[in-house]
């Protein structure tokens, strides 16, 4: 039987369950609870109106907000009329202190240089490469479950090390690193700090203009900074810099330019690389396990898909393509809990998009959490259903009303290697263990620079 059809078929069985996510509010609130609110968690700001309508603005006298969730006007704003909109401030502000100018902030020359400069080391081939080194990191976690004799784990203290390990052994070929966990925590002190949108991000003030959250976070930057030069320095000695992700980007050179990377820039994205590629990975993996505790039919489709492939043997990529239903999976997942779940765009000259006037200066805001569960997009938006993204169902979604990683041009340029990621880690865990949700469990979502549950995630796990 296909598996979409067995997906099909246990979602029936089961229970009409809603998953975690806020109520959108009757109305917005007053400006002042309306920034509270974002600064808490933005998702719970968002009005009713934003799911039901193609635009939706927002000004004020320190502000005009526009929220853009019709996907041919995204595509105008993000690839016809790239510009004309702009790297927001907001996204500077946020940001900037961490990954300086690298690949997300750049724009114009300095952009296509960089990525023409990286392309090669994101391409299929060769992010599949890496699959082992992945695999092996799933499946040291999961030993590390059995021999301990756990019942219950922390889903994302888990997830979030073996994408660690994973990651860094691609991009830097570490192994068991000594300095491995502390740019992992000085990673999540910078989201759980200057990641929040503060007042001047609010008021889309200039990036130059300081923020207590910042302040707070920059003796953490400098320490990352600090350890990222080291490794590039001590890389830059080498004759040969190696074949891994920082190596590549050593030796990368745009040939239309000549461009080449120097040890500031490389910092920077490789600050970028390592921060968003651990944090939206480890999240979503967690989503996705949250997910399939709370549907178990559906989990016990996917673990019979994944015992099937991996009887025969470690994975490669071709492996990965047939796991058709842990796909589905992942990608409903991002879809609910996108990993990077807003962006925007500054107007940078007068225009008109749906009829609105858009004044110079406006914020254009296209939030992926919004746009995949916008009313008009999708049949019962806020519920867990995999088969929309059957080979059937996927073909009819638009380019632009699905954009977990982004869109256009500045799409993230890591999706592939993300997504392979996910899915491996997914399925050595999910053909060893069956999870559930511990008695009044109620993960939430929390919006920051990424999408991660509030509250460490926990579930129960038993061995398949």
């Amino acid at each position: 039987m296909d598996v979409a059809v067995q997906i099909e078929k246990a979602l029936a069985e089961g229970d009409d369950i809603r998953p975690a996510a806020p109520v959108p509010t009757n109305g917005w609130a007053r400006m002042p609870q309306l920034f509270l609110s974002m600064y808490r968690n933005p998702i719970e700001a968002w009005a009713d109106v934003a799911y039901e309508e193609w635009i939706v603005d927002r000004c004020s006298p320190f502000l005009n907000l526009f929220f853009v969730s019709e996907p041919d006007s995204i595509a105008k704003i993000l690839v016809d009329k790239t510009g004309a909109y702009g790297v927001s401030r907001s996204a500077q502000r946020l940001l900037k202190p961490a990954i300086g100018e690298s690949l997300p902030l750049a724009e114009g020359t300095r952009w296509r240089q960089q990525r023409r400069a990286l392309a090669p080391a994101f391409r299929p081939a060769s992010s599949d490469k890496y699959i082992p080194s992945i695999e092996q990191s799933a499946r040291d976690t999961a030993y590390q479950w059995m021999s301990a004799g756990l019942h219950q784990v922390n889903v994302s203290e888990a997830s979030g090390a073996t994408a660690l390990v994973a990651l860094a052994q691609t991009m830097f070929s570490w192994g068991d690193h000594r300095s491995l966990n502390e740019l992992r925590a000085a990673s999540t002190f910078y989201r759980n700090s200057a990641g929040q949108i503060d007042i001047g991000t609010f008021l889309n003030l200039p990036p130059w203009i300081p923020s207590f959250s910042r302040m707070r976070a920059k003796r953490v930057v400098e320490r990352f900074e600090f350890l990222l030069f080291d490794e590039v320095s001590c890389r830059r000695k080498m004759t040969d810099p190696g074949s891994d992700l920082l190596g590549l980007m050593l030796k990368a050179r745009d040939a239309e330019s000549g461009f080449e990377f120097d040890d500031e820039l490389i910092r920077d994205n490789v600050a970028f690389m390592f921060a968003a590629g651990h944090e939206t990975t480890a999240a979503s993996i967690g989503w996705a396990l949250y997910l399939l505790a709370l549907f178990p039919k559906v989990q016990n489709v996917i673990a019979e898909e994944v015992a099937s492939v991996l009887n025969r043997g470690s994975l490669d990529a071709g492996d990965v393509e047939q796991l058709k239903g842990l796909r589905m999976v992942v990608d409903e997942a991002l879809r609910l809990y996108p990993p990077l779940p807003h962006t925007g765009r500054d107007a940078r000259r007068d225009d008109k998009i749906l009829g609105h006037v858009i004044p110079r200066g406006s914020v254009m805001f296209i939030s992926p959490y919004i746009i995949h569960r916008h009313r008009r997009l999708w049949e019962r938006p806020d519920y867990f259903d995999p088969t929309r993204f059957s080979s059937e169902k996927k073909q009819h979604i638009h380019k632009f009303a699905y954009i977990p990683f982004g869109a256009g041009p500045k799409i993230c340029i890591g999706a592939h290697f993300a997504i392979t990621q996910i899915m491996v880690v997914l399925s050595v865990w999910l053909s060893k263990f069956q999870f559930s949700l511990p008695e009044g469990s109620k993960p939430y979502p929390l919006a920051q620079i990424t999408m991660h549950p509030r509250e460490p995630l926990v579930l129960n796990i038993r061995q398949r």
